[in-house]
């Protein structure tokens, strides 16, 4: 028999902007396809990619509500870190598993 103890710790941020610097995309992009992918098994594929469609801009709109509220509404504003997530979750919605085939 093992016993593994794990000691984990995670930082804490108290500004909403402080958590946008410092997340990671490709986590990001792994939080969006992993439970969508098992929702496909019992969803039909069109609400799978709306779900994603919206989340994806909550999470945005989030990000310029409360981090960049100070910049023209004309503008498009994504924080450094999550420059790419539009354009990977374009491509996870155009794989072969979300397409539904």
């Amino acid at each position: 028999r093992q016993l593994r103890v794990l000691n984990f710790s995670l930082k804490t941020c108290n500004q909403l902007a402080d958590l946008f610097r410092s997340c990671d995309l490709d986590t990001t992009n792994l939080l969006f396809a992993k439970p969508g992918l098992f929702k496909m098994l019992e969803n039909n594929p069109k609400a799978i990619k709306n779900s994603l469609i919206t989340r994806t801009a909550q999470i945005l709109a989030c990000y310029r509500k409360n981090c960049a509220s100070s910049t023209s509404a004309d503008q498009l504003v994504l924080p450094n870190c999550m420059k790419l997530l539009p354009l990977y979750i374009s491509c996870l919605l155009r794989t072969t598993s979300f397409r539904g085939v």
